[in-house]
C-alpha cells in the first residue's frame, strides 16, 4: 500500500502560555519529544509548570498505511487525550486535543500533509454519560379527591331542574375543575425541571488524592553560581609573534627620525596601513610584536577541556594592541635599491590601525607573504579555578575560523565539573546570566608562604574570585552572512541587555535560566552614550567539538 511522507507535525495550542500560537515541528522518521525540556522538539516556557522536561513521545509508524502513537514518558501530573487519561501508549488522530496535566496546557494535533487513511477514519469517542432523568412521584391523592367530589357534585346537580342559578354555578365549578387540574400539572412540570436543573449543575466531588503538580524553580543567578562556580576559570595568557618558516620572532621597526625614536608603517595596496615588521630584531630600537589578555573560559568536558573566547586564548587572531609609543608614525615607500625610504610629511595616528589583527599580516621584510606564515607562539597560557592562587599550564586544542571562539586542554588529575550546553532557538526577553573575571572588578589577593630548606618567605597571589550579571536576550542579530539579504557587522550574535561586564569577562559562559550554558559572552559596544553587549551562540563552540547544531 503507498503512504504518503509526513513533513510535519502541527500544535495549535489552545490553552497555556502560548494560547492561540501554532507550532510546526519537522519530522525526519524520528521521535517527537514534547515537555519543557531546552532539547524537546515541542517546547514549553517554564510558565507552563504542569508539564514534565520530558513529558511525552509521539511516533510515526508507515507499515500498511500511517499510524501515530503517542506516549507517557513517565510525567509527573499525567498525560490526556480528549480528557481521557493515558496510560502508557495510545493512538492519536488528527484534531485530537492533547492536555499535559490536569489542568495544564492543551494542544491541537494534525499532520502535514493529513494522510489519506488518517483523514477517512471516523474517531469514535467516548462520550460523558450523565444520570437519566429521574421520574418524580408525586402525591397526585389529594388532587383525585377534589377532582373526583367536583364531578359528584356536578353529577348530583345535573339531575335536578336546571334553572338560571344552577347553570351558572355548574359553569363557575365547571371552571374550578379546570383550575385545579392546570395547576397539578404545573406543579408535576416545575418540580421535573427543578430537579433536572440540580443533576446538571451539582458540582463534581472532590478528588481526595489529587495528583501532585509539577513546580520547577528557574535557575536563579545565586544557584548558577552555586553549581557552576568551580567550573568557570580565570585565563592570562601572553605571545609573541613568530615567522613559522624559520621560527624567527617578528619585530615592529622603529629607526630615529630627526633625532626621535619614531615607529614605521607600510601602506598596502588597498588602502590600508599595517605596522612595518620583520623577522629578527634589526636594531636596539624596535618592539617585539607581542600582546598579553586575560580573560574567563569554562570546563565543558570533564577530562580537561575549557571554552573560551578565540581573541582570549589566541589573541593574536583580534586586533592588536599598540604600545603607547606606537605613535605617532611615519611611512615608509620601496625604493629601487631595494631598501625603503621614510616619507617625512606623513603622520600615523591609531585611527589608520584600529582594524590590524597580526594573523592576517600581508608583508614582512618589505615583501608580500602569505598570512600563514604568522602565527603566535605562547610565553604563557594560565588557567585559575576560583579559590586557587595557582595557575594550570594551557594548550589550545582548537580555534574557530567561524567565530570568537577557542578550545583549550589542561592536564589534572581527577575529573572537573563541566557545565551543560544546550543549542537552542532563543526568545527576545529571555532570562541569563553571565559569570566570569571582569577586569573591571577589584582583585583579590591572599598571603602565601614558602617555605623551603633554605628560605622562608611570603607572597602575594592574586586568587580567581568569579563575578556574577544578570539580564535579558535583546535579539539575535546577523543570523546570516548572506549579504544580499542581510548582515550584521558583528556577526551571529545574542545582544544582551547586560553592560556592567567588559573586558576580561570574555569567554565566559552564558546561561539559561535552566542552568544552560547557551553562549558564550565575547563583545561590548559603546554608542550614543549607551552600552550594549554579545554573545556568541554556543553552536559555534559545540562545533569545535565535532557536535553539529539543531538548527542548521
Amino acid at each position: 500500500m503507498k503512504t504518503q511522507k509526513i513533513k510535519s507535525l502541527t500544535f495549535t495550542h489552545r490553552s497555556g502560555s502560548k494560547n492561540g500560537q501554532e507550532e510546526k515541528v519537522s519530522f525526519n522518521d524520528q521521535e517527537v519529544i514534547i515537555g519543557r525540556s531546552a532539547d524537546a522538539d515541542l517546547r514549553f516556557d517554564s510558565g507552563d509548570d504542569a508539564v514534565s522536561r520530558k513529558h511525552a513521545q509521539i511516533e510515526i509508524k508507515n507499515e500498511d498505511g500511517i499510524t501515530v502513537q503517542i506516549t507517557d514518558l513517565n510525567s509527573t501530573n499525567g498525560l490526556y487525550v480528549n480528557d481521557q487519561k493515558v496510560t502508557g501508549t495510545t493512538d492519536l488522530m488528527p484534531m485530537d486535543k492533547i492536555q499535559f496535566g490536569k489542568g495544564g496546557p492543551v494542544v491541537e494535533f494534525d499532520l502535514d500533509p493529513r494522510p489519506e487513511n488518517l483523514a477517512s477514519k471516523t474517531r469514535i469517542i467516548s462520550v460523558p454519560e450523565y444520570a437519566a432523568t429521574r421520574e418524580i412521584s408525586v402525591d397526585s391523592g389529594a388532587t383525585e379527591e377534589v377532582l373526583s367530589k367536583i364531578d359528584e357534585a356536578l353529577s348530583t346537580e345535573s339531575k335536578a331542574t336546571l334553572g338560571k342559578e344552577t347553570v351558572e354555578r355548574m359553569i363557575k365549578k365547571s371552571e374550578k375543575k379546570s383550575n385545579v387540574k392546570v395547576w397539578a400539572l404545573s406543579i408535576i412540570a416545575i418540580a421535573a425541571v427543578a430537579l433536572t436543573a440540580f443533576q446538571l449543575l451539582k458540582p463534581e466531588p472532590v478528588d481526595p488524592n489529587p495528583e501532585p503538580m509539577t513546580i520547577v524553580e528557574d535557575w536563579t543567578p545565586q544557584k548558577i553560581a552555586a553549581e557552576y562556580g568551580e567550573s568557570v576559570v580565570m585565563i592570562n595568557a601572553s605571545y609573541k609573534l613568530v615567522y613559522t618558516p624559520t621560527g624567527e620572532d617578528i619585530y615592529h621597526y622603529y629607526d630615529v627620525v630627526d633625532g626621535i625614536i619614531t615607529p614605521l608603517y607600510i601602506p598596502l595596496t588597498d588602502g590600508r596601513i599595517e605596522p612595518f615588521c620583520v623577522a629578527g630584531k634589526p636594531n636596539e630600537y624596535s618592539r617585539l610584536m607581542s600582546n598579553s589578555s586575560q580573560g574567563t573560559g569554562f570546563v565543558v568536558n570533564p577530562e580537561g577541556f575549557i571554552m573560551t573566547n578565540r581573541h582570549v586564548a589566541a589573541s593574536w587572531h583580534d586586533t592588536y594592541g599598540f604600545p603607547a609609543d606606537a605613535f605617532p608614525g611615519k611611512l615608509i615607500y620601496s625604493n629601487d635599491a631595494g631598501g625603503f625610504d621614510i616619507d617625512m610629511t606623513s603622520q600615523v595616528l591609531p585611527d589608520a590601525l584600529s582594524g590590524f589583527i597580526p594573523a592576517n599580516m600581508a608583508t614582512l621584510n618589505n615583501s608580500n607573504i602569505d598570512n600563514k606564515s604568522i602565527d603566535g607562539s605562547s610565553f604563557f597560557l594560565d588557567v585559575l579555578f576560583a579559590g586557587d592562587d595557582t595557575g594550570i599550564p594551557a594548550t589550545i586544542s582548537r580555534v574557530s575560523n567561524k567565530h570568537d571562539v577557542a578550545l583549550l586542554k589542561i592536564n589534572f588529575p581527577g575529573r572537573i565539573k563541566s557545565v551543560n550546553m544546550k543549542d537552542v532557538e532563543i526568545q527576545p526577553g529571555q532570562k541569563v546570566t553571565i559569570m566570569g573575571y571582569p577586569a573591571v572588578s577589584p582583585t583579590e589577593y591572599k598571603a602565601v608562604d614558602s617555605k623551603t630548606f633554605t628560605s622562608s618567605q611570603r607572597k602575594y597571589k592574586q586568587v580567581a574570585n568569579p563575578s556574577i550579571f544578570d539580564g535579558l536576550i535583546s535579539k539575535h542579530v546577523g543570523e546570516t552572512l548572506d549579504y544580499d539579504s542581510s548582515f550584521s557587522e558583528l556577526g551571529d550574535s545574542y545582544e544582551l541587555t547586560i553592560s556592567a561586564t567588559g573586558s576580561g569577562n570574555s569567554g565566559g559562559p552564558l546561561f539559561d535560566d535552566e542552568g544552560n550554558v547557551i553562549g558564550i559572552f565575547y563583545a561590548t559596544m559603546s554608542r550614543y552614550n549607551g552600552d550594549i553587549s554579545f554573545a556568541v551562540p554556543i553552536e559555534y563552540g559545540l562545533e569545535l567539538m565535532g557536535i553539529k547544531s539543531n538548527f542548521k
